[in-house]
């Protein structure tokens, strides 16, 4: 688990994209194929990533990314081709716009490869200032993910952001759980984290805990994160439940400088 940092999501809007991918609607000969969900998350940063697959195409995408410009998250329905080899690129461009107001272009690129139960790839973001003058933001994290059923569980959030839960071998503990969520703050605007979680027990299908988390971020400031999770595992075949988190920033003399509350979050995945 990272600390959480302030940061205002990204506001942007799809222009087009290339060749590699079509954005629309799944043609009915993936519609009807067998369906895999894979879910994972990038490194070192822990963000949750989900992809589901019917037949040979990838038909969903959610990603999280941080950036300079704040959090970039977003869920598209690619339709794109998997090769008989298993690679599979997907690219995106559009318009965002940052905290600051300003207009920048950006690019998405996910490539990756599914072997069997597991696939692996890179994720990267670059963005550019709409001037000349304006600096050149490029990112690349790798990924891995995994379709397990009965143990790895993959979805959403009522936010529209990813989850991932992984089972233990037992099925007793929940051994990760990678989710994004936005939390809104006492002094105005909003926080976007992707956050990793570990070991909730799950007893009889069922889970519900509180947690509480301090980290010092080293300037005198401590964060400290206080998360419910509740839910239910569905036969080793779906999951689903609530998550609350509130998210305090004390000062080094204990006054409070701001706190950031989820509302009561739903999300569902599936195995």
């Amino acid at each position: 688990m990272r600390p959480p940092r302030r940061q205002v999501p990204v506001t942007i809007a799809v222009l087009g994209s290339g060749g590699l991918l079509t954005l629309g609607a799944t043609p009915a000969s993936a519609a009807t194929a067998s369906k895999q969900v894979f879910g994972g998350a990038t490194r070192p940063d822990q963000n949750p990533i989900v992809l589901t697959v019917r037949g040979r195409r990838v038909v969903r995408l959610s990603t999280f990314h941080r950036s300079p410009c704040g959090p970039w998250t977003r869920t598209w329905r690619p339709n794109a081709s998997i090769s008989a080899g298993g690679r599979f690129t997907i690219e995106f461009e559009g318009v965002g716009t940052g905290p600051d107001g300003e207009m920048a272009f950006w690019e998405e690129r996910v490539v990756g490869r599914i072997r069997g139960g597991s696939a692996t790839g890179i994720a990267s973001v670059s963005m550019r200032a709409r001037n000349a003058e304006g600096e050149e933001y490029v990112a690349a994290v790798r990924w891995t993910a995994r379709h397990q059923p009965g143990r790895v569980f993959s979805g959403a959030t009522s936010q529209g952001l990813g989850v991932v839960v992984a089972l233990s071998a037992d099925r007793e503990v929940i051994d990760t759980m990678h989710v994004a969520y936005t939390a809104s703050c006492r002094t105005g605007g909003r926080i976007t984290i992707g956050e990793l979680f570990r070991d909730f027990t799950v007893t009889r299908g069922r889970l519900g805990e509180d947690r509480r988390y301090t980290i010092d971020l080293g300037d005198g400031t401590e964060v400290v994160l206080v998360v419910r999770v509740a839910g239910r595992i569905a036969r080793g075949r779906t999951a689903s439940g609530t998550l609350r988190i509130t998210v305090t920033y004390e000062r080094a003399d204990d006054s409070i400088e701001d706190v950031c509350t989820t509302p009561d979050i739903r999300w569902t995945a599936e195995s």
